[in-house]
């Protein structure tokens, strides 16, 4: 995995992430992709002393035919019991 890490502080209470990533995975599921790309945002909001919260979210980039793929067999798979 290689990732950029892009990070600034707007403020002492304020500070924001991006993180552009770069995956490649040697075994993988039946027609996954190999190499991934994703980007991930983050940030921290200090609210007191003590508390602050802080985010982040990756979202990758796939390839539509694959991931049509990997859905329909998760669509195929679920077991219903009664």
């Amino acid at each position: 995995m290689t990732q950029l890490i892009i990070a600034r502080k707007f403020s002492s209470n304020l500070s924001l992430v991006v993180v552009p990533t770069f995956l490649h995975r040697n075994y993988t599921a039946y027609n996954d992709q190999n190499d991934v790309f994703a980007l991930g945002i983050g940030g921290r909001a200090k609210v007191s002393n003590r508390i602050a919260l802080v985010a982040d979210y990756t979202l990758p980039f796939r390839k539509s035919s694959n991931k049509k793929y990997r859905e329909d067999v998760k669509a195929d798979s679920v077991i219903i019991m009664h």
